[in-house]
């Protein structure tokens, strides 16, 4: 029992002292010490205004009704169900403590699941969705598009032009011709003549540390000289041979640097069966490395190290009578088949896609391109039969090639294939990018004997331009002066910048 309602019971009992004795109109005085209750609680407040405890008589309030009290001469003793010690339930009764279940009720607490429901942070995938992805599309300078072409002037050197290298600057690039020709071609001027080196040059390559335009160093393999470095000076529309290296055996055919290195390996053609191979550092030339193949050596390219435990390789390419390919494993001196097909066609030139898992070669007798990434696979250009790829340049990142052929069609078109690459694995993705019209003016091609010899990217440039060269059109007894090209990607806003 509430102290309140304790109150209460004490005032209704005291109320019946007092109306008994005003029934009985004694007048007589109750004094509250005469209310004796040994139960009553320690803590009574008689300051409370319903109840004033005054020693003087109490006067009720004015009654109307004819209501007899019942004259009780018992004393006022607190009935003893009255306990209000086990009334006291206050303690019971304050359960207001267990049902201020606001406590758990204030689960909002933990239906804040705002905080998981914020899942818009999950949601933000939209930064690893499209600029994320996307970028290898920038790295291949977006999108490739369509090649356009200009002649260069040409009208010192006669005969067909062979092979290009472009000085690392990109400030300009050495061209060989036939019986020794060399000529300097700088962007947007005519092809200089420099001189003649020796009488059967075969391939041309700049040199990793030649970074001074004004000092540009070349190495140069000429079948009867061996491998002659020489230093190109285009202010002076000159050259210096620095050194010759001739060949102990062999007629050097075609060079390939090696990656990240100072190397050069060169392979030289005994016969049609024997083919040799040297590596070339500053320091010298190594020991020769003869082998059998089933054709003679045309060229040869760096293979990716993990083909063969991380151990340098060259892959070779035979085609002159024939066509095989074999594989020099360097770190264990030997050269060893790799399954190249007795159905593939005649082997040309070959390039490995710069930091890449694969590397092709043209088939020149057979339309075809054969890729290489521990095994062959053939892949047909999108041109027809006689397109005779003779050579495949990388664009130094890798992100393109080009592939040069003969010309052929009617009306007549000089065959140039792209291919862009659509990820790790090897997948063809070739797009036809010939020369329109090479009969008609500025070219005057013919279709009987007119070939793109060589291709290459022009490196150091926000354009994606390079350099292609190839015969003349006229006959051997009657020769006119050799092909030299221009091309850039029209759809670059680079290549459109500088005109």
């Amino acid at each position: 029992m509430t102290s309140n309602a304790w109150r209460s019971m004490l005032t209704a009992t005291w109320m019946l002292v007092v109306g008994a004795c005003g029934a009985d109109n004694t007048g007589a005085h109750v004094d509250a010490s005469e209310i004796t209750d040994t139960n009553a609680p320690d803590t009574l407040d008689t300051s409370t205004p319903e109840l004033a405890l005054d020693s003087g008589p109490v006067e009720t309030a004015p009654d109307t009704s004819t209501t007899e009290l019942v004259p009780d001469t018992s004393t006022t003793e607190v009935a003893p169900d009255s306990e209000p010690v086990d009334t006291s339930e206050p303690v019971d009764t304050s359960e207001p403590v267990d049902t201020s279940e606001p406590v758990d009720t204030s689960a909002p607490i933990d239906t804040t699941e705002p905080v998981d429901t914020t899942e818009p942070v999950d949601t933000t995938e939209p930064v690893d969705t499209a600029p994320a992805d996307t970028t290898p599309v920038e790295v291949i300078d977006a999108p490739p598009g369509v090649l356009t072409y200009a002649r260069v002037a040409n009208i010192q050197l006669v005969d067909d032009l062979t092979h290009i290298a472009w000085h690392p600057s990109g400030s300009y690039a050495l061209i060989t011709g036939r019986a020794g020709a060399l000529a300097l071609y700088l962007p947007e001027a005519p092809l200089d003549p420099i001189g003649t080196l020796g009488s059967d040059i075969t391939d041309v390559v700049a040199l990793p540390e030649s970074s001074d335009p004004a000092h540009g160093q070349f190495a140069v393999l000429d079948a009867t000289l061996g491998l002659v470095l020489i230093t190109v000076d285009p202010a002076a529309s000159s050259y210096a041979i620095i050194a010759t290296t001739p060949l102990p055996v062999g007629s050097g055919r075609a060079l390939a640097p090696e990656p990240g290195s100072d190397r050069i390996a060169i392979a030289a053609h005994g016969t049609d069966a024997i083919a040799y191979l040297y590596l070339w550092t500053p320091i010298g030339l190594s020991p020769v490395k003869g082998f059998n193949a089933g054709a003679g050596i045309s060229d040869l390219m760096w293979g990716a190290p993990s083909l063969y435990a991380n151990s340098p390789n060259l892959i070779t390419a035979h085609g002159r009578n024939g066509a095989d390919s074999k594989t020099w494993v360097i770190a264990s001196e030997l050269v060893v088949g790799n399954n190249w097909s007795p159905g593939f066609g005649n082997a040309g030139g070959s390039g490995w896609r710069p930091g890449g898992t694969y590397g092709a070669v043209c088939g020149w007798s057979s339309n075809k391109l054969y890729v290489f990434d521990g095994a062959w696979t053939l892949a047909t250009l999108p041109v027809p039969t006689g397109a005779s790829p003779n050579a495949i340049a990388w664009k130094a990142d890798g992100s393109r090639a080009l592939i040069v052929g003969r010309v052929i069609g009617t009306p007549a078109y000089a065959v140039v294939v792209e291919q862009r690459p659509l990820g790790t694995p090897w997948q063809a993705n070739f797009i036809d990018q010939s020369i329109r019209d090479f009969n008609a003016a500025p070219w005057f091609g013919n279709t009987s004997s007119l070939h793109l010899l060589d291709v290459a990217w022009r490196p150091n440039s926000a354009c994606d331009e390079g350099l292609i060269v190839g015969s003349d059109s006229g006959s051997s007894f009657s020769p006119t002066f050799g092909m030299a090209i221009v091309f850039e990607d029209g759809d670059d806003p680079a290549c459109r910048a500088k005109h």
